[in-house]
């Protein structure tokens, strides 16, 4: 096993890679969700997006706050898992006795990551989320930047407080 700031570096490099390669699929999905009567499917979204914004508005808008959050995601997932599992495994019955790692171990340490996961995404995915579906600056003329996101988070914790952040973390229904 890597000593944990090689893991951790490794995971970060990882998920912000991830992040990079997905952020365009990612944007016509948030604009989809966003103005589902605009596009008729995924294909018209992306074309126009392309069309409108060029290749910018797919692989570049939001990426400031994708490709953080798909590294603090990955960071969580791989300092916490082992942790976690070792110390479940000191209380769980089946292993403790030595009889090896149950199923059952891994789902629930599956479970608790998970929840660490979503925690630590919720203010990157609202971030990402309100980047990504805001093509008024592409109307307005401005490019889609790191000072975009930052005004957008400046806007966002300014509206609602340090809770604004963690809005992505309830489901919410349509009102």
């Amino acid at each position: 096993d890597p000593p944990p700031p090689r893991g951790a570096a490794a995971a970060a490099l990882t998920g912000l890679g991830g992040s990079v390669c997905a952020n365009g699929p990612d944007v016509v999905k948030i604009r989809l969700f966003a103005e589902p009567n605009r596009y008729r499917g995924f294909f018209h979204a992306l074309g126009d997006i392309a069309g409108r914004e060029g290749l910018q508005g797919l692989f570049v808008r939001g990426v400031s706050a994708s490709a953080p959050r798909g590294a603090a995601i990955a960071i969580g997932e791989v300092t916490t898992y082992d942790h976690t599992k070792a110390t479940l495994r000191k209380h769980w019955p089946a292993a403790a006795a030595g009889a090896g790692e149950p199923f059952s171990l891994h789902v629930v340490t599956s479970l608790i990551i998970g929840v660490v996961a979503t925690t630590v995404a919720a203010p990157f995915d609202t971030l990402n989320s309100r980047v990504m579906a805001d093509d008024e600056d592409v109307i307005r003329g401005a490019s889609s930047t790191p000072l975009r996101s930052l005004s957008k988070r400046r806007a966002l914790w300014l509206s609602f407080g340090v809770g604004g952040l963690l809005i992505a973390a309830w489901a919410r229904t349509p009102s």
